[in-house]
């Protein structure tokens, strides 16, 4: 006997927890899977599992790890699961361990580059992680190499080699989230010019952040400015430090020698804009070189957070030494005190040194202060941590006697430049007192007589200072002393710099191309207009990084075409280049740049220019080509920039490329750009390619900080397939202010993208939020909904402009300034363009119609371009000079005086009509329409091409449709719309369908009938079955074949009266008795005649009322309204009534026709 047991509920929940359990929990990290943590016992579905958590910092509910930080150390986090089915329950715990994250100093860097994992030879287009990025794929060379002759790569490692041609980069990715990084490599340099350079940087294009090797120099940068840097040994690998702290946003760039750290920035720089830094690219070559270079290197690039790589503690090394003059003066029977010196660490931060703790400080040397004389003291100091580290300073202590003349120690003098000619003075002298004596010459030597009769200063320390002497065109100072009688003299040399005076274009040229050293003395002014008809302009690219001054003349007739970056001047760095008019300068390149200044880096200042009659073409296509094209400045690299008076005339700027306007083309990102007092009038600026954008007449792509103030533009034209602004074409960085105040510009733009929306009046594609104040703007009316334009209320018509009233009122800052005045149409200008315009005359014309006269305004030497008035029915013929029209106006005629002009008008002859059919052996002869009267539409023609057919349907006038009521006005050629002839196919001769020529109709569906016993058989043409399979080429009616099988049945009052309101000639039997005691039955017209046979098999029809209806007088009345040739029989009526006042009628039959019934 077998006896069952069955498990209760607390039973369950201890077999479940028996088999509940957590595995892999010891040694929990973020790299574990997350932990499953089941809700249904497994085998025991019905027990449920709760768990609570100790601590989810670290354990979260849904079972993700979460490390603790290294400080916190290792967590022990208890898991307790709750079982429980019904009322039994059970709780079973679990003790995990999370492992603390290791220290910060043991953080896995992002980078450890040491290029070992790479063969030797040429990189391709990649190296390894290292990606070739798209758009730099220059022609410049990358190359692993094992060993460099008589150099040793640091760390036996292999290195870079890095040949500097066309741009090219390689882009490595660092993810993170760090907050200060810190990269590392080692850099060596081949060559001091011509170099090859080492860009390692933030971004592909302006970086805001980078560093690296430029010529001999480590240097640094920050906002793609200007590279700063300290000079370094040729064929030697220096190991450098560069610090990005992306919280405050600051770099620190260092060389490390003997294992401690050498700064190259004194102390952090600050950059502007958001950084990542997530990843780093490196870079070498550019647009600008013209043949590959040395090499350069780089190797053991290692990335990591500071954390993990911190600066090595500070070494001691005496450095700099401070506050310890060379000489030190005293007074017989005074006290001498030693001098007190300062002493910097050499390495790092350059700390002060601690005297006695870090080193120690020996004084030795008497001084006699009883005796007059010199006496050398030495301060010789020693380091505390390295006895070999010495240093020795000898000062020399003056003694003097007080009843002594004075004496002259040294004198220092500034440079001198032109024209403003002076000079800061530093004379050091033994005593503090007396009177001092300064002359200036031009004679190497002066007695003290003369010297004395010059300018004189009171002593009152050893040192005197004198501020902007006024030099004038001397070359040598003279100073002496009065104290106790004469001193000592001291005549020196001064440092002027030199006008060099350019007076035929080989100078003008030699100039802007002159080495830096020689530019840097020289002061360039020009003194005389210079005409380079036949000139031959070189292809150069020198940097001019000086003053050049135009002296108000004018250089002109001048045609460059270069390779390199264009511009009069190619660079401009740290320059002045004002007072100059440029008229038919005409320049194109295969590179970016302007027509004045391609580049700018530094402190640039270009003032009072008027550019005439000019153009510049940037018109060379490949993709290697960046764009850049202006008629001021093609590109501001870095620095500042400031653009100011300046006029621009009959000129403009073609670009096949991208980034182009009449004042500066682009700028890079932390760059500062002032413009004032800006005029434009009738320039074009014209981007024609599909890629085009950035085009706007002050600046085509705006990165950085700019201040616009008082601009005129009128009549400008500009042209891009994007981001079209009529000041602006690109306003890209958010964060760099811009402020445009007091503008007017009048003008147009077309943007040949249709979807693009980036096209407006003052901006076109706009990033930020500029400052606008008081800034006018008429016409632009292919602006779209993008960028940034003005308020209606200060949108102009432009006439409302040329009133002297509207610029006082609107503009006071423009009228009542002194660089501008009104021109002839009462349009303000800079008075320095309207000083080189030449007047307008009124000239008068005569229509000699129903015309009134018109007098215009035309400038001398401009030729007359105007549309002369037009009267229907007359054609314009052309200017007379005289009234009776016999003296036409020559050919190039140019006004140089005001002139009464004639027009000669001849009637309008008739107007041919041509008509053009496109279609061999189609013909429509043209008509001859007088003026005004209307065209005849020609009749349609037909013709046949290959195997369709097709008609004329309408005609054309320059692609639109012609409207034949248009009252014709001159000779049109009109051309035919053909389209392939359509037939109608219709069915039953309803139904129907249009069929192009030659093609097939497509069957319609089925057709059916009232009574089921219709079947359809097929449709007929003209009696035969028609396939649909045949081609159409006619009208055609197609009619539907029914067979009947056998008789009819009717069967109920629809069908009865369905038979009898519709013709049918068929045999019909009636299946039972029918009712129509509530069927209301109307007649209004004569119905349908019944042609067929009707069996009513003894059925009774009955209680029928049938009434006539309607006006017509013709209306039959009866079950049957019409038979012809029909058979009624074997039919019961009761109770029928027909009502019919209007016609004839019958209870059975209203009418028989043909008696045949």
């Amino acid at each position: 006997t077998l006896y069952a047991k069955w498990l209760n509920d607390q039973d369950i929940v201890d077999l479940a927890y028996e088999m509940l359990t957590l595995t892999g929990i010891d040694n929990l990290t973020n790299s574990s899977p997350r932990l499953i943590l089941p809700i249904k016992a497994a085998n025991y579905e019905k027990v449920e599992i709760t768990w609570s958590i100790d601590k989810t910092q670290y354990i979260s509910t849904a079972g993700v790890i979460t490390q603790p930080e290294h400080e916190v150390g290792d967590q022990t986090v208890t898991l307790t699961a709750t079982l429980k089915l019904n009322q039994a329950q059970k709780i079973k715990t679990f003790t995990a361990t999370v492992k603390a994250l290791p220290p910060l100093s043991e953080t896995v860097p992002l980078l450890d580059e040491d290029f070992k994992n790479y063969p030797d030879g040429e990189v391709g287009s990649s190296l390894g992680d290292w990606a070739l990025v798209s758009g730099k794929a220059g022609t410049s060379v990358y190359t692993v190499v094992s060993s460099i002759e008589n150099v040793t790569i640091p760390g036996g490692s292999k290195a870079l080699k890095l040949q500097a041609f066309s741009e090219r980069q390689f882009e490595m990715a660092i993810p993170h989230n760090y907050d200060v990084v810190v990269i590392e490599a080692d850099l060596m340099q081949t060559a001091s010019s011509e170099a090859t350079s080492i860009n390692i940087q933030s971004s592909a294009s302006s970086p805001i952040v980078g560093f690296g090797l430029n010529g001999d120099e480590i240097y640094w940068r920050v906002n793609n400015g200007s590279q700063h840097g300290v000079p370094i040994e040729l064929n030697k690998f220096y190991r450098v430090r560069f610090e990005i702290d992306l919280v405050n946003k600051t770099v620190q760039l260092f060389y490390y020698e003997d294992g401690q750290l050498m700064p190259i920035t004194s102390e952090p720089k600050s950059y502007t804009g958001d950084l990542a830094l997530t990843s780093i690219f490196l870079r070498t070559g550019s647009s600008n070189t013209t043949s590959i270079r040395p090499p350069a290197y780089v190797s053991n690039i290692l990335i990591n957070r500071i954390e993990a790589l911190p600066r090595p503690a500070e070494s001691v090394k005496l450095g700099e030494i401070q506050d310890l003059p060379a000489t030190q003066n005293i007074a017989v029977g005074s006290t001498f005190i030693p001098s007190v010196p300062k002493v910097l660490n050499y390495y790092g931060s350059k700390r002060d040194l601690v005297k006695d703790t870090d080193y120690t400080l020996a004084i030795s040397g008497e001084v006699n202060t009883a005796v007059a004389g010199n006496y050398n003291v030495v301060y010789t100091f020693t380091n505390k941590n390295n006895s070999e580290d010495v240093k020795t300073i000898t000062q020399v202590v003056t003694v003097y006697s007080e009843e002594q003349p004075n004496e002259i120690s040294s004198v220092e003098t500034s440079f001198v430049p032109y024209p403003n000619r002076k000079t800061d003075i530093t004379v050091t002298v033994v005593q503090p007192e007396g009177v001092l004596y300064y002359l200036f010459s031009n004679n190497e030597t002066e007695t003290a007589e003369a010297i004395k009769a010059g300018i004189s200063v009171n002593i009152t320390s050893g040192t005197v200072e004198i501020d902007d002497a006024e030099v004038g065109e001397n070359a040598y100072i003279h100073i002496i002393v009065v104290l106790n009688g004469d001193s000592n003299i001291k005549s020196e040399a001064l440092d002027r710099q030199l006008l060099v005076e350019i007076d035929t274009p080989q100078k003008f040229y030699y100039a802007v191309h002159a080495s830096e050293s020689e530019q840097k003395k020289s002061y360039y002014l020009l003194i005389a207009d210079l005409d380079f008809t036949d000139f031959t302009w070189g292809d150069q690219e020198k940097s001019f990084k000086t003053v050049f001054d135009g002296n108000g003349h004018t250089i002109s007739n001048l045609t460059i075409t270069k390779e390199k970056i264009g511009g009069i001047f190619a660079l401009a760095e740290d320059a002045i280049i004002k007072n100059l008019i440029i008229d038919n300068v005409q320049m194109s390149s295969s590179k970016q740049g302007a027509l004045l200044v391609g580049e700018t880096r530094g402190e640039v200042r270009i003032e009072n220019i008027v550019i005439l009659n000019s153009s510049y073409a940037y018109e060379t296509a490949g993709s290697d080509k960046v764009g850049y094209a202006a008629l001021i400045v093609g590109r501001i690299r870095g620095g500042s920039t400031t653009i100011v008076n300046v006029a621009i005339s009959d000129s403009d700027v073609s670009n096949i490329h991208k980034y182009s306007a009449a004042i500066v083309a682009g700028t890079e990102s932390g760059i500062t750009l002032v413009m004032e007092d800006i005029y434009i009038q009738n320039v074009d600026v014209i981007e024609d390619s599909g890629s085009s954008e950035c085009v706007g007449v002050l600046i085509g792509r705006l990165k950085g900080t700019a201040d616009i103030n008082r601009v005129v533009a009128v009549d400008v034209f500009l042209q891009a397939y994007k981001n079209l602004g009529g000041l602006i074409g690109k306003y890209e960085t958010a964060t760099a202010p811009l402020s445009i105040s007091n503008v007017f510009i009048q003008g147009e733009v077309e943007c040949t993208y249709s979807e693009s929306l980036t096209v407006n009046a003052v901006i076109g594609s706009n990033a930020g939020e500029p400052t606008l104040s008081n800034v006018w703007v008429s016409g632009f009316a292919n602006s779209r909904t993008s960028g940034l334009s003005v308020p209606e209320e200060f949108k102009v018509v432009f006439d409302t402009v040329k009133a002297d009233a509207w610029w006082t009122e609107k503009m006071p800052e423009i009228a009542n300034s002194d660089l501008w005045a009104a021109n002839q149409q009462h349009i303000q200008a800079l008075s320095n363009f309207l000083a080189t315009e030449k007047p307008y005359f009124a000239i008068t014309l005569v229509y000699n119609l129903e015309i009134e006269d018109e007098v215009i305004q035309v400038q001398q030497g401009k030729s007359l371009v105007h549309t002369p008035a037009s009267m229907p029915g007359y054609n314009f013929v052309g200017w007379f000079t005289d009234e009776e029209l016999i003296e036409a106006l020559p050919e190039n005629y140019r006004i140089s005086a005001a002139v009464t002009l004639y027009g000669k008008y001849e009637p309008a002859p008739a107007s041919t009509v041509s008509f053009v059919t496109n279609v061999e052996g189609v013909t429509i002869p043209s008509q001859q329409i007088n003026y005004g009267n209307k065209a005849t539409a020609p009749a349609s023609q037909q013709a046949m091409v290959g195997e369709v057919k097709i008609e004329i349907t309408g005609w054309t006038l320059n692609g639109e449709r012609f409207d034949f009521n248009t009252p014709i006005t001159e000779s049109i050629e009109l051309v035919a719309v053909w389209t392939t002839v359509k037939y109608t196919v219709k069915f039953d001769g309803g139904n129907s369908v249009q069929v192009e020529y030659g093609q097939t109709v497509t069957a319609p569906a089925t057709p059916t009938k009232f009574f089921e016993e219709y079947v359809f058989t097929a449709w007929l043409l003209d009696g035969t079955p028609f396939d649909f399979e045949t081609p159409i080429t006619a009208d055609i009616n197609l009619v539907s074949l029914f067979t009947v099988s056998g008789p009819i049945q009717i069967d109920t009052v629809e069908e009865f009266i369905h038979l009898v309101t519709n013709e049918y000639s068929d045999d019909f039997i009636l299946m039972n008795d029918l009712d129509f005691a509530t069927y209301e039955w109307k007649q209004s017209d004569k119905g349908k005649a019944f042609k067929g046979s009707f069996d009513g098999q003894n059925h009774t029809l009955s209680n029928i009322t049938i009434t006539s209806e309607g006006s017509s007088n013709d209306v039959y009345g009866g079950i049957f309204q019409r038979v012809d040739g029909a058979t009624i029989k074997n039919l019961k009526i009761n109770n029928a009534n027909i009502n019919n006042s209007q016609g004839r009628a019958g209870i059975l039959a209203g009418r028989i026709e043909n008696n045949s019934t």
